[in-house]
């Protein structure tokens, strides 16, 4: 679709490189069929397409002829119904909704999420949990009952019970079992965003109230907060070494581990040490080089061994894990950069993490307040009854609601939402699915149709908003029909339009004409000691039938698998040919030149004197003409249909 516009905007000269704010100057410079066009308009788009630093300025009278031209193709098109078209209308919204992305979000939201995620990079919070599992779509007693759960287990904590002991003993976290709820050291984008808001908020030794995520209910306990370590990229040496394995086997393991080390300290190259011995082959072929990694994201072991080395090249002991024994080899510390230098990683993160859902919404609520919103949530409640199991077979029939269909759901602005609305929304949006809460399903619904038909509020008060917006989308509009109008009248007329192509090349054949012209072959040779018997052969049976480029090699060097002459032919006016120009356009053979020290030379067939172009000879140029003279014939009828009054001493006012 946007290439299309990228032709369009040639033809336009429309550079949308800046957008100007609408004056209320409301002066009608021109009217075109009754049309009226105002000044600033007019004013707008000149100043546009004729900034300081474009290449060939135009004067104002000089852009005036073209603006005329423009508006009575896009009147012509108009007058023809083409903007009314499924095809139009499908390819402007498509427009549309690309230029109104911008304005459907909140900059400053986006910011200070990025500023606050930035803030939080420069901490490291080492914290444990307790989890009560619930499903998304859990119903409001269930979701109750476990917040009610977490409660009761906070309060054991808080009267003196121990919190590894507890969450052993109450959590939902499989992991809780082995690590008492302990999560180790972990930074901002770790963590789903609710987690991290509440682990944040928690000061240093103390219990979070249940706060919910994806997965259930959580309370955090913060057990320590440090400065963030930054990011370290090191290699290492792995050798595999389950805990399930025989101590015997784990003992010669062991061994090797050490006696790596040793080589290691006694200057044996560690890449050269990786490649003989290392388990992780992913990285062996790397020297053992693994992706930059911060805290929380390896095993405490490797991570803390990793951190503790202080310069380029130094390396760790053996160091035992989980998975086998490890030697660690520091290649590059880097600390936190400053918020502009990590601005555009943070943002990119906030638009597509967790935190995009929150950008969303506090930039729905930001039009709520701006256009009044209010809600009636009584009538919201009358669909708890409504809607029944048919909405998770795909079955539930908006008419069900048909006696509270005029009843309103909420205000924004002077829009109301009816009942009706949601019903149908309700009706096109269900799908087959394992039963849940009716009012948790209807919540869910209301929320998402509640946002959807705020932001299609705002996004049709966007022309009305913003004067910029408007205008960039008049031309979108009016350089779709431009397109379209002048594919259907000039290009593809005259592509297609056979018949009247063959009339203008027989009423202008004489602006088509060769120059004087040779007929020659280029005879290339790879041996020097060829040359001589290949220009012989060339001026003997060049002008014969049988003359060829195999014909030459057979007779040059036969058998020979690689060919030893190329032969050339071609039909070359004057100046298109240095060395065919140098044979002063005699017919035969020319004087030998070298091209990488290789003889070359031309011969020349026959010579012709000026002539008319056949019209396949030139059919792109004489197109290109057609085109040209289908245009200018096509505005001097559009003038004459279409009245033109312009206001010259209002023109006037408009600076060069």
């Amino acid at each position: 679709m946007f290439a299309k516009f990228s032709s369009l905007l040639m033809i336009l000269g429309l550079a949308f490189t800046g957008l100007f704010a609408q004056q209320n100057n409301e002066e009608i410079l021109m009217t075109i069929d009754g049309r009226n066009i105002s000044l600033e308009e007019f004013n707008r788009i000149y100043q546009k397409n004729n900034h300081e630093g474009i290449s060939e300025k135009q004067t104002v009278e000089e852009y005036l002829d073209m603006f005329v031209n423009f508006k009575l193709k896009v009147i012509e098109a108009e007058n023809r119904g083409m903007d009314t078209t499924s095809s139009f209308l499908k390819e402007f919204n498509g427009y549309k909704d690309q230029l109104a992305k911008p304005y459907l979000s909140d900059p400053d939201i986006t910011e200070q999420l990025s500023k606050q995620a930035y803030e939080r990079m420069k901490k490291e919070i080492h914290a444990s949990h307790i989890m009560i599992r619930l499903d998304s779509k859990a119903s409001p007693d269930d979701t109750l009952y476990a917040y009610n759960k977490l409660l009761d287990i906070r309060k054991r904590i808080l009267d003196g019970e121990d919190f590894e002991k507890v969450a052993r003993a109450t959590s939902d976290d499989p992991s809780a079992k082995q690590n008492g709820g302990d999560l180790g050291w972990f930074s901002v984008f770790r963590m789903v965003y609710p987690f991290e808001e509440a682990a944040f908020q928690t000061p240093k030794g103390e219990i979070s109230l249940p706060f919910r995520t994806s997965y259930g209910y959580h309370i955090v306990k913060v057990d320590d907060v440090r400065s963030a370590r930054g990011t370290v990229k090191v290699a290492h040496i792995f050798l595999r070494a389950p805990e399930s394995l025989p101590e015997s086997e784990a003992l010669k393991i062991k061994d090797k581990i050490f006696a790596i080390h040793d080589s290691l300290i006694n200057g044996t190259d560690f890449s050269e040490l990786v490649m003989r011995n290392s388990d992780d082959k992913s990285s062996a072929a790397k020297g053992g080089e693994l992706p930059a990694f911060g805290s929380g994201q390896m095993i405490k072991e490797f991570e803390e061994a990793a951190f503790s080395l202080k310069e380029s090249g130094d390396f760790t002991a053996p160091v035992k894990s989980f998975y086998g024994w490890h030697i660690v080899k520091l290649i590059q510390k880097q600390p936190i950069g400053s918020y502009e230098d990590e601005k555009a990683e943070i943002m990119s993160k906030v638009l597509s993490g967790g935190r995009a859902y929150l950008k969303d919404e506090a930039f729905v609520n930001k039009i709520k307040n701006e256009y009044n919103f209010t809600v009636n949530q009584k009538n919201i409640e009358k669909f708890y009854s409504l809607v029944d199991t048919n909405v998770f077979k795909a079955s539930f029939n908006a008419d069900i609601a048909n006696e509270i269909a005029g009843l309103t759901l909420f205000t924004i602005g002077d829009y109301p939402v009816y009942a009706r609305s949601f019903a149908k929304y309700i009706e096109s949006n269900q799908k087959q699915m394992p039963a849940m809460d009716i009012r948790t399903y209807v919540n869910d619904a209301y929320h998402q149709f509640e946002k959807n038909e705020i932001m299609n509020y705002e996004k049709a008060n966007l022309e009305n908003k913003y004067p910029e917006f408007k205008n960039i989308l008049q031309e979108y509009h009016d350089g779709i029909l431009l397109f379209d109008l002048t594919d259907k009248e000039v290009w593809s007329k005259a592509v297609e339009d056979t018949a009247g192509l063959e009339s203008f090349y027989s009423k202008n054949k004489n602006n088509y004409k060769w120059d004087k012209r040779a007929e020659a072959y280029t005879i290339k040779l790879n041996d020097e000691a060829l040359l001589k018997d290949a220009r012989t052969l060339v001026n003997k049976f060049a002008k014969k039938g049988k003359f060829s480029e195999v014909f030459l090699n057979n007779k040059l060097c036969p058998g020979d698998s690689i060919s030893c002459i190329e032969v050339v032919y071609g039909k070359y006016e004057k100046g298109a040919n240095e060395e065919v120009d140098k044979t002063n356009w005699v017919e035969g053979l020319g004087e030998t030149y070298y091209i990488d020290d290789k003889p070359e030379f031309v011969y020349i067939l026959s010579t012709k004197g000026p002539a008319v172009k056949k019209l396949d000879e030139a059919r792109g140029l004489i197109t290109a003409d057609y085109q040209n003279y289908l245009e200018e014939k096509w505005i001097q009828d559009l003038r004459k249909k279409y009245p033109v009054s312009i206001n010259m001493e209002l023109l006037k006012k408009i600076n060069d």
